[in-house]
């Protein structure tokens, strides 16, 4: 389980800083 969570935190960390990324 808690890999799960840190995956999970590790992918929307990773989202955010596309996002910003790209703007």
């Amino acid at each position: 389980p808690r890999r799960v969570l840190t995956f999970k935190a590790s992918n929307q960390f990773k989202g955010l800083i596309e996002k910003q990324d790209k703007e």
